[in-house]
């Protein structure tokens, strides 16, 4: 009985903490207590305990320790049984991943395989399955996310070569090729478009172009008929299993980093280049900074409303999806309000006619020296090369698990639809389109239902299904299309609130990078490091040797960029590959294959992640309690990590702990430590 217990002991009343108890919970004569009996039996002997009674005692440190055991045990159960689901959940789609990994060792196998598996039997499903709001709205989410990029692109491209590729080509490039991509594509939701470092590539094609007195346009239609022609080989070889099967996130994450450096490097640039021309003076150049800074900061403020806890619930979905098109439009409309004469306006054909001026649209191929033609294999291969990295990467994180497809991908098909389309727009002088980071994950998710989750105080948003559809991205292209026609009011934004969207995309690809989240750590106090699995599994100096070394790459790449090699750039981009392979080279002792699989194969709140934990012992997430409470804590300090180092800084009054604030996390062997220190003292 607790209140005799509370009677013979005169150290009872010297505790620190005061729990009204009932009863007492027998000690256990196994030191297994923790498996021992039923969850139900252990959740009454804890209720038992804790139950007010008649007449109040004080709890012994000791007491609540043992009811603190018990309800980590019943926590574990069923936290050990949700692993296993997730675990069982992993590998099957695993296996169903594989099976588009692997080579069908015929001619054309792996596009026959996606047209018989994917295209054919889910072709009218897929018309059906868009007959949804969530298919309008996603449709306005990426338009604006597409029509961005395409102006801003297009503007630094006709800047860059010169007025001899537009904006224009952009618009048309960008319509039609959706239109098209979405009726034959083999998953129409990978979002098509001209991306940084296919317009990277165009403008040191020009600049070579420039340098060497060759015709730029007639380079590039050579260029791009040769790249289809390669391209169309790869798909017909099932090449694409090879990106597919060795591409990490340490390529991705290095390419994406390069990315979101040319974004802010152009914004940048540009602006910087007001205050040094002589065309604008000091108030032009400061002006254009205010715009510049005004529709990044507009940008992600909106961005931002989605997460907060103002308006309603539609209402921050509507003000996140169309911020980016309100921040353009609240620009203009100042620099239009502001009556300030002499401003820097996007440059746009009148008429859909090319920007060079040529009389039509279809390339003369005879133009220049006969041996162009075969110069262009050159940069025709490390355009294959670009493409053929950018379309793979986009389509393995479109497909990540954790997004929940259930229609499949088909990599082979879409890569020889991208072929086609290549070779057709390099007749006509428009520019190459590809796989589009990060519009494809986006994409996919605006056409999600999601969840929050909340587990161990860390919320994660959960995809409960997706609406694959292709009347999604047919819907964006068509609304596309339009803004052709409004080439008059396109004219009247200014460029330096293009500029300051070219520093709104570079910040946000940066937001949403493991890369750039562990280069943050590195600055970060050990203690307050985010509860990653990484982090709880790898040492943390290996951990920021990885991103030292994804850092390393990114300034390489944009070294050979400023260089004058800076046309084969792609190259470096592929050595990426081979290069993260060596990192378990025996010769390097800095990473084991375990530790890289961490930090590299396995995505952040992905099944995988969770699988891979349930085959660790005593890991923090659901502890076993065996031996006596010393062997408990080296158990708890051995496996838990960083977040054992985290409950050690922040621990509050040991005896003073809520079991339901605290959860499953706490460290009852500290708290027993303690009670027996502070009894020896007094005896």
């Amino acid at each position: 009985d607790g209140d005799g217990d509370g009677d013979g002991d005169p150290e009872l009343g010297k505790s620190s903490g005061r729990m009204a108890s009932k009863t007492r919970l027998t000690r256990p004569t196994s030191p297994r207590m923790s498996t021992g009996g039923s969850a139900v039996s252990r959740q009454r002997s804890i209720a038992n305990m804790l139950t007010p009674g008649a007449k109040a005692t004080r709890l012994r440190p000791v007491d609540l320790v043992e009811a603190l055991r018990a309800s980590v045990a019943a926590w574990g159960d069923h936290e050990l049984n949700r692993l296993l689901l997730l675990a069982d959940e992993n590998e099957r789609e695993t296996a169903t991943t594989s099976i588009h990994h692997q080579w069908t060792g015929r001619l054309c196998g792996g596009v026959i395989d996606d047209v018989t598996n994917r295209w054919a039997p889910l072709f009218v499903s897929d018309w059906i399955d868009g007959v949804s709001v969530k298919t309008v709205s996603a449709s306005l989410l990426m338009f604006f996310g597409c029509l961005a990029p395409c102006i801003a692109f297009g503007a630094l491209t006709d800047i860059s070569t010169g007025g001899k590729m537009g904006t224009m080509e952009y618009l048309v490039a960008q319509s039609v090729s959706g239109v098209v991509w979405s009726i034959f594509a083999g998953q129409p939701e990978i979002v098509l478009r001209t991306t940084g470092p296919s317009t990277v590539f165009l403008i040191e094609l020009a600049r070579a172009c420039e340098r060497d007195g060759y015709p730029f346009i007639t380079a590039f239609a050579w260029t791009g008929i040769w790249s289809a022609m390669f391209m169309i080989v790869i798909a017909c070889l099932d090449a694409c299993t090879l990106m597919l099967r060795n591409c990490t996130r340490f390529t991705q994450e290095i390419f994406g980093l390069f990315v979101s450096a040319i974004f802010i490097q152009s914004g940048g640039t540009a602006l910087v280049s007001y205050f040094k021309s002589d065309e604008y003076d000091l108030a032009h150049a400061l002006f254009s900074l205010i715009l510049a800074l005004l529709t990044l900061q507009l940008g992600l403020w909106a961005l931002q409303v989605r997460t907060s806890p103002f308006l309603l619930p539609t209402m921050r979905e509507l003000t996140a999806d169309f911020g980016v098109a309100a921040a353009i439009a609240v620009g203009t409309l100042t620099a239009y309000g502001s009556n300030v004469k002499g401003m820097e306006m996007l440059k746009m054909a009148s008429n859909i006619e090319p920007a060079d001026g040529r009389s039509s649209w279809v390339v003369d191929l005879h133009a220049g020296p006969a041996h162009l033609k075969w110069l262009a294999i050159v940069p025709a291969l490390l355009l294959t090369a670009l493409m053929y990295v950018e379309m793979n990467i986009s389509s393995l994180l479109a497909n990540k698990p954790e997004n929940k497809l259930i229609k499949g991908p088909a990599h082979h098909q879409n890569f020889l639809v991208m072929a086609i389309i290549t070779l057709v727009f390099a007749l006509f002088g428009l520019p190459p389109m590809t796989g589009s980071l990060p519009h494809s994950p986006q994409f996919i998710r605006a056409l999600s239902d999601v969840e929050e989750i909340t587990v161990g105080g860390e919320t994660r948003t959960n995809v409960i299904w997706v609406r694959e559809n292709r009347l999604a991205p047919l819907l964006v292209h068509v609304l596309m299309s339009l803004t052709i026609v409004m080439a008059p009011a396109l004219r009247e934004i200014p460029m330096a609130v293009l500029y300051g969207l070219f520093l709104y995309m570079g910040i946000t690809g940066l937001a949403t990078s493991q890369l750039w989240t562990r280069m943050k750590m590195i600055a970060m106090d050990p203690r307050l490091l985010p509860p990653t699995h990484y982090v709880r599994n790898v040492p943390l100096t290996r951990v920021h040797a990885f991103t030292l070394v994804q850092m390393c790459c990114c300034a390489a790449l944009l070294g050979v960029r400023q260089s004058p090699a800076a046309l084969f750039f792609p190259l470096f981009l592929g050595a990426l590959m081979p290069l993260r392979y060596t990192l378990t080279h025996e010769g390097v002792s800095l990473f084991t294959p375990e530790m890289l699989k961490m930090l590299d194969m396995i995505a952040e709140g992905s099944n995988a992640e969770t699988a891979a934990g349930t085959g660790r012992k005593d890991a923090e997430d659901h502890l076993t309690i065996r031996g006596d409470v010393a062997d408990f804590e080296r158990s708890v300090r051995k496996g838990g990590g960083a977040r054992w180092r985290s409950n050690w800084s922040s621990r509050r009054n040991s005896v003073m702990l809520d079991l339901a604030e605290v959860g499953p996390a706490i460290n009852g062997a500290e708290l027993l430590v303690e009670s027996r220190e502070s009894d020896t003292k007094r005896e």
